[in-house]
């Protein structure tokens, strides 16, 4: 649940104490299959980028590669600003 409502610091402190993000379900996903599925269904759109950092700000706690998907983010952010000025 912690991961469903990007609460970063709350998936932190349980890592900390021991979870395990490799854990499945019963249906056999694991937390960074439920991070995966956000990510799909949430495109990165300047209305939702508030809400897409939050989900990878979790994704980089539960992987550690944070700073890699913030440069791809970066770069995405540019390439839609562009686009948009280009058809005003």
């Amino acid at each position: 649940m912690a991961v469903g409502y990007s609460r970063t610091a709350t998936v932190q402190v349980l890592l900390d104490y021991g979870a395990d993000p490799e854990v499945a379900d019963k249906e056999g996903r694991t937390v960074v299959d439920l991070v995966e599925k956000l990510r799909a269904a949430m495109p990165l759109t300047p209305e939702l980028l508030g809400r897409r950092t939050m989900l990878e700000d979790v994704a980089g706690v539960l992987t550690g590669t944070l700073e890699a998907f913030i440069s791809d983010c970066l770069i995405r952010i540019v390439i839609i600003i562009i686009k948009t000025l280009s058809r005003s």
